[in-house]
């Protein structure tokens, strides 16, 4: 996938460009258009263009609720069933993020600041005691192609969850 450059007018702005590849090096789809409106995948061989992705229509008065779509404005949502299976440290449960959703941005300033002050104590607290801090559901891993390391997910965490055991987790914030 490549992000087109844009050049001095809008023609190419948020254009995209790519290809699928199978395990020989063939190029089977290409891939084009632009990531804010929609995507289309074309069969090289057939010519037969499918479009994969729209965008939603936008709601009404979205510029008033982020500029958000549905989609993402139920991203935080945590019904009655779901409180009871997910961590403390879920950051759906932050105060300060609540109180953003809600509109008060005087008492979500107010949370951060308290979120932070309680890390940084946290932090603190780890450091005089000489304890590292070690992700639980994610491991340090060497990507081979690009020789970098990045943090893989070890599956651990949907047993925790099934046996109740993210419910003893230390808080966070």
């Amino acid at each position: 996938m490549r992000f087109i450059k844009r050049g001095w007018g809008n023609k190419n702005a948020y254009k995209i460009e790519g290809e699928c590849i199978d395990a020989e090096g063939n190029i089977v789809y290409e891939l084009n258009g632009f990531w804010h409106r929609e995507i289309s995948i074309k069969h090289v061989e057939t010519g037969e263009e499918t479009l994969i992705w729209k965008l939603n229509p936008r709601l009404d008065q979205w510029d008033h609720l982020y500029r958000f779509s549905l989609f993402t404005l139920q991203l935080n949502y945590i019904d009655e069933d779901l409180i009871e299976k997910i961590p403390v440290t879920d950051s759906r449960l932050r105060p300060d993020q609540r109180a953003l959703e809600n509109g008060d941005l005087t008492i979500a300033n107010e949370e951060k600041i308290k979120v932070e002050e309680f890390q940084r104590s946290k932090r603190k607290e780890r450091e005089e005691a000489k304890i590292e801090w070690v992700p639980r559901y994610f491991e340090e891993t060497l990507d081979e192609p690009s020789g970098q390391n990045y943090y893989k997910f070890n599956g651990k965490y949907w047993k925790d969850r099934e046996t109740g055991k993210v419910k003893e987790f230390e808080r966070v914030f």
